[in-house]
């Protein structure tokens, strides 16, 4: 492999690792209430404008949306400041619900659950924990394969945390992450069902006291803030449309 394709594969690479933080810190509980929160409010403005879009003339219509888009972009902004991510809202064409979704601009969309780069696609199955890949077969096959390879990699890496492998060398900054970040969902899902530190240690073949110190420092980057930092690249304002 050159040069070239090398620095390609490096920064590919490390998107991957940003999407699979992205999509570990939006899973979340801290993420999701405040998510939540926000269409919540939304969806009670989207109330309160709901009849006067149904009987707006064209030229009226105009400027009630324009009202909309203000007062959701503020809602959106408060989002944005307690969580770092920026939003597309999506309403439905007859203003009945709207859905919310991270505005990422990277490559992969996790949050559909479908990670793509040019033709190349792959779904993921979360019950089965099994993953498809689809390849065109115009394009090269090589180029193709180690992009499905680096996909296959970051999926992995959410799924199991991208730190239980046995003989690992030292992990990389955004590896390390991905893993504190995996260990702070397990430990929510254990609070969830009532398990104790003791239960999901074992589970993660970890002593306590490691389990415990990686749930902090993920803890501590997500209350702080300082886990923007290490998100994909996302749009640079908050979006409303209609669906």
């Amino acid at each position: 492999m050159n040069e070239e394709k090398q620095g390609i594969s490096k920064a590919w690479k490390e998107t991957l690792s940003r999407v699979a933080i992205a999509e570990l810190y939006c899973r979340t509980d801290y993420y999701i209430h405040q998510k939540e929160a926000a269409r919540k409010a939304l969806i009670t403005l989207l109330g309160e404008y709901h009849s006067e879009f149904s009987g707006a003339t064209p030229p009226m219509y105009k400027k009630i949306w324009k009202n909309f888009q203000n007062k959701s972009r503020e809602v959106l902004k408060v989002l944005t400041d307690r969580t770092g991510v920026h939003h597309v809202c999506f309403v439905e064409p007859d203003y009945s619900d709207l859905t919310l979704l991270a505005n990422f601009e990277a490559e992969s969309l996790p949050f559909e659950e479908k990670l793509s780069q040019e033709s190349l696609t792959m779904s993921y199955d979360q019950t089965k924990k099994r993953v498809t890949l689809s390849f065109d077969p115009k394009r090269n096959i090589d180029d193709q394969l180690e992009s499905a390879k680096q996909k296959l990699l970051s999926k992995r890496q959410v799924i199991s945390g991208g730190a239980f492998i046995k003989g690992s060398s030292e992990k990389k900054p955004l590896d390390r992450i991905i893993q504190e970040l995996f260990i702070y969902l397990k430990r929510e899902e254990s609070q969830h069902s009532k398990k104790t530190w003791k239960d999901l240690a074992d589970e993660l073949d970890l002593k306590m006291g490691t389990a415990q110190k990686k749930f902090k420092k993920a803890k501590n980057l997500i209350l702080s803030g300082e886990i923007r930092k290490y998100l994909p690249p996302q749009a640079p304002s908050d979006t409303i449309l209609i669906k």
